[in-house]
């Protein structure tokens, strides 16, 4: 579900934007109380597995 690069379908999650990603997945909490800045990509995988979120690359 690749649209416009630009409106964040499916790329954005590459860079520290994937920030933006987070909130909707965890129970609202603003983005400044992450325990952590960003996970390394790696461990992104992983999360995002953890959550089941296969619609982004």
């Amino acid at each position: 579900m690749q649209q416009a690069a630009g409106d964040g379908s499916g790329r954005f999650l590459r860079i520290g934007a994937g920030i933006r990603l987070l909130p909707e997945l965890l129970p609202a909490r603003p983005v400044g109380d992450l325990p952590i800045p960003l996970p390394p990509a790696r461990r992104f995988r992983a999360f995002r597995r953890k959550y089941g979120i296969k619609s982004v690359r």
